[in-house]
């Protein structure tokens, strides 16, 4: 019975996130997963700095920066 419920309970969430995910404002969507994406490659960033892999590191830095900040990946493209 316990499995049955917490299935239920999943498949709500599920529901609910999907409900919230087709009404969100497409811009505030865009801007929240680049800042995530970005707070993702920081982290990588460091774990990879503690475990020496520091070229590596300098690129998820990087990406990191580009997301962050909102910079252009290619320069002369777009508005």
């Amino acid at each position: 019975m316990v499995p049955l419920a917490a299935g239920l309970i999943v498949l709500l969430l599920l529901v609910l996130l999907a409900r919230s995910f087709l009404s969100a404002n497409i811009k505030r969507l865009v801007r929240g997963m680049r800042s995530m994406a970005g707070i993702v490659l920081v982290l990588a960033a460091v774990g990879l700095v503690a475990t020496g892999r520091i070229g590596l590191a300098f690129l998820a830095g990087s990406f990191a920066w580009g997301l962050l900040t909102g910079a252009r990946l290619r320069p002369g493209f777009g508005p």
